[in-house]
């Protein structure tokens, strides 16, 4: 069995040996869901046209059980099979043939103290990203890490710093140095009366990522873009190591019509030719009530290896990743209450391996998301 499948039933074990200790009127469940319909419209553009046409589903549940003051358990079955991202988590493909429900999440939660909590399994990405979009940085937050999370928040009036720790273990190897992460990031919240801020540095230090072959996660443009996701290698195999040191920060001012937020990030790596990147966008509106809004920009570059690129969002064009530039444009808009409908476009310019050069390609993505 896969360590992921181990820790998974490892943590699930612990949950029921943690439940069985605690008094019957100390437990409360609950469940929350989300339902998702998007289609997406992708041409890419090197040597001939390419196009196509996608209508996908995606469909999750969550329970959260509270088994006493200080410990909670989590689990979330999502469809998609064994596929990591957003952009290919689906219920169906081609035909219609069913795919499986997996448990993409499973963790303990601990909390040692007042703002200060541990988990233990399957957790999910808790690094912060400015602009609050996925697709903005370097991390999908569909994704999660098999291993250990420690997170704090501490509160000095106006100023609320936090902190995160992860050490996961990305894959086992039965003839290699197994494949690990060591994560951190420290930060702070601002908050005035109509004005709010949000800072943060990270170290992302993954291990053992050099001459190891990368696992196609699904991402469209694979055969053209690379297994890789626009990361360097040697052959078949990672060229480089990734020790990663991350800056985000956003401001947001709540204007009389609409919250107004620019944000920006910059990432670099220890190894490679192109190990640096960037973000920037401006953001106007947010998601809350009925017949709320927002739209945002967002320009990105990014270097091959500024990051790890197989923990980036794929729900980009080109199947995201890195060794890329481009803009990002959306709207989204609160039709009900908790369904929401969200338009993206992007017009990116990816190296294309097999062109030794870039060439341009346009996604349109429109989602439709109901949660409960």
């Amino acid at each position: 069995m896969a360590f992921n499948g181990k820790l998974a039933l490892a943590v699930l074990g612990a949950a029921v040996a943690v439940s069985s200790t605690a008094g019957a009127n100390d437990s409360k469940l609950t469940f929350t869901g989300d339902a998702r319909l998007r289609t997406e419209r992708d041409m890419t553009y090197f040597g001939t046209t390419s196009e196509n046409l996608y209508t996908r589903t995606r469909f999750r549940l969550k329970a959260d059980a509270t088994v006493n003051d200080q410990w909670n358990a989590t689990a979330r079955l999502s469809t998609g099979g064994n596929q990591y991202g957003s952009h290919f988590t689906n219920g169906s493909s081609a035909y219609g043939p069913r795919q499986a429900m997996t448990l993409d999440q499973a963790f303990l939660t601990y909390k040692a103290m007042d703002g200060m909590s541990l988990q233990l399994g399957k957790v999910p990405v808790s690094f912060w990203t400015a602009g609050n979009t996925v697709t903005a940085g370097v991390w999908n937050f569909d994704q999660s890490f098999e291993g250990l999370q420690m997170k704090w928040i501490g509160d000095s009036g106006a100023f609320k710093p936090y902190f995160t720790a992860t050490y996961a273990s990305l894959l086992e190897n039965t003839t290699s140095a197994d494949l690990t992460l060591f994560g951190a990031q420290l930060g702070t919240k601002w908050t005035s009366d109509d004005l709010s801020a949000n800072f943060a540095i990270g170290s992302y230090n993954f291990n053992n990522i050099k001459g190891s072959t990368p696992v196609n996660n699904g991402h469209s443009g694979t055969t053209s873009y690379g297994n890789g996701r626009g990361n360097t290698l040697a052959g078949t195999a990672y060229k480089y190591e990734y020790a990663e040191t991350a800056v985000d920060a956003e401001v947001t001012y709540n204007a009389a019509f609409a919250p107004v937020q620019a944000f920006g990030g910059y990432i670099t790596n220890n190894e490679g030719d192109a190990k640096t990147g960037m973000f920037g966008g401006l953001k106007v509106g947010a998601l809350k009530d009925v017949g709320s809004w927002h739209a945002s920009a967002t320009y990105k570059d990014f270097g091959a290896d500024a990051f790890f690129a197989f923990y980036s969002e794929p729900s980009a064009s080109m199947g995201g990743g890195s060794n890329f530039y481009g803009s990002e444009f959306q709207l989204g808009y609160q039709a009900f209450t908790a369904v929401s409908l969200v338009f993206n476009y992007h017009n990116t310019y990816h190296y294309i391996p097999a062109l030794g050069g870039r060439a341009p390609s346009d996604l349109y993505v429109f989602d439709v998301s109901a949660t409960f």
